[in-house]
């Protein structure tokens, strides 16, 4: 009997432990529900795209209450270009400008993030929260900003570009003759260059950028000073050599003679030749003819003289070369006359000819060379202390001479003798009267020279070199006589 009694109560056990099973499990299931139901779905189980913008959500002013993502990319695109164009640096140099706009830096909206973070509010998170979101824009809509960021670097090859059209180079001092002025120079101060800092420029750029500053921007320039100063300018540029000849004695005084050299100074005066340049006297002077303003004076022509168009500038040419050999210039062409002159030591002269010979010297230095040529005659004014009448002056101006000397000094040697080599030219006139003579070129002899160049330092020489040697010609002589001349005793002529 006790046994069923025992069975029964196992059974009332067993349904008891199941209930409790039962009550227990449906607590957890229930609990579980109850903790979904107040988190709400996670953001990876719902589709952004088609969730809508819950009432009081706007960006930058424009509501978005019940719009799609999609529809709110579409609502703020004007506002993009809006705020777009207002992107402008102006960068403004003078006489160039260049405007950097969005077309140049192209700027990059946030409007993803933000529209991402808007359309969640409200709507992402428990009952509770999007409750409370929901509740907070009721009292208070929330309005989230919209920004953008600017590539700078992307206008870099603009920036580049326009540093070039506004790179000024540097003016170096310029100097000037002016022989109205004490040392006959006038200087003009050097200009310094102006170069855009592109580097500098792009951070500025950036930090305006980053602030949404726009408008003008001052440039950031770099300034270079000259390489030539005019303090430069005075210290390298000095008087390299002078030479003076006299034109006061006859014929070399005649007036007509005079107002060619004159006129020959004249336009050799204020002659800047660069390096590398090279002086032709003829090309500087121009055909010696009347219509060209030249009067008739004597020129040297086989022997004797014979008045010329421009007769005597060979005294201008004969005083540069003496200036130019003691500015240890470079000789490019020299000629001496056919028979001497009596105002330069024999050796040291220099003759030319329109079309046929030409004296010409280099600029074989790295500085311009100045020419001043001028004469000093009392009859154009009154002299001044130290000034000596009749003279032709020549200077030459450029940087110093070498360290190793500081002057150079000419001379010249008489090499030889040189004696006619034959009987006078006889040549028998029958239009003049029969007992006519004219020695029309005396028989001479000629000479060979050698001439020579001293460097003196601090007055004390250094070295002797060669110059040149000039030949002048023997002249047989020539007469012109009457047909019966001879008839009478002959006439021993005399050798000059």
């Amino acid at each position: 009997m006790s046994k069923p009694r025992e069975k029964k109560s196992l059974t009332v056990k067993l349904l008891r432990v199941l209930l409790i099973l039962l009550a227990t499990g449906c607590a957890a299931v229930g609990a579980l529900l109850i903790r979904e139901l107040k988190a709400g779905p996670s953001v990876s189980e719902l589709n952004i795209e088609e969730l809508r913008f819950v009432p009081g959500v706007s960006v930058m002013s424009v509501a978005l209450e019940g719009r799609t993502l999609q529809e709110a990319r579409t609502l703020l695109g004007p506002l993009e270009r809006e705020m777009a164009a207002k992107v402008q640096f102006v960068l403004d140099a003078g006489t160039e400008s260049l405007t950097l706009t969005q077309a140049e830096i192209k700027p990059a909206f946030n409007t993803e993030d933000v529209l991402s973070e808007a359309i969640k509010y409200g709507n992402i998170g428990s009952l509770a929260e999007k409750r409370a979101e929901r509740e907070a824009l009721e009292q208070e809509p929330k309005d989230f900003p919209l920004d953008f960021t600017l590539d700078v670097e992307a206008a870099k090859d603009k920036l580049i570009e326009f540093a070039q059209r506004i790179k000024k180079e540097p003016i170096d001092a310029s100097v000037a003759m002016d022989l109205s002025v004490a040392d006959y120079f006038i200087y003009t101060d050097g200009v310094p260059g102006e170069k855009l800092d592109v580097e500098a420029l792009l951070e500025e750029l950036k930090t305006r950028a980053e602030a949404h500053e726009y408008g003008e921007v001052k440039l950031p320039i770099v300034y270079e000073d000259a390489e030539i100063t005019v303090e430069s300018l005075k210290a390298t540029l000095v008087r390299r050599s002078k030479a003076e000849t006299s034109f006061k004695k006859s014929p070399y005084n005649r007036a007509d003679r005079v107002f060619n050299v004159k006129k020959a100074a004249a336009l050799v005066n204020g002659f800047v030749l660069k390096p590398g340049e090279v002086f032709s006297t003829n090309d500087t002077l121009g055909p010696r003819t009347y219509e060209g303003g030249w009067k008739p004076a004597p020129a040297i022509v086989q022997g004797t003289t014979e008045d010329q168009a421009g007769g005597g500038v060979c005294q201008v040419s004969t005083t540069l070369y003496n200036a130019v050999v003691k500015a240890d210039l470079e000789i490019v062409s020299r000629r001496n006359h056919s028979s001497p002159i009596s105002y330069i030591t024999q050796g040291l002269d220099a003759t030319i000819d329109t079309g046929r010979i030409d004296f010409q010297f280099k600029n074989d230095t790295e500085s311009d060379i100045y020419l001043f040529a001028y004469a000093i005659d009392k009859s154009d004014g009154p002299l001044l202390e130290g000034q000596e009448d009749k003279t032709l002056h020549i200077e030459i101006f450029g940087a110093p001479l070498p360290d190793e000397y500081d002057e150079i000094k000419l001379t010249s040697s008489r090499l030889e003798t040189l004696y006619p080599s034959g009987d006078m030219e006889i040549i028998v006139d029958s239009t003049v009267a029969w007992d006519y003579y004219e020695e029309q070129i005396g028989r001479k002899n000629g000479s060979v020279w050698q001439s020579y160049k001293h460097y003196y330092k601090n007055g004390i020489e250094v070295k002797k070199e060669l110059l040149a040697k000039s030949t002048y010609k023997a002249y047989n002589g020539k007469i012109v006589v009457g047909q019966g001349y001879f008839q009478q005793p002959p006439i021993t002529p005399q050798v000059s």
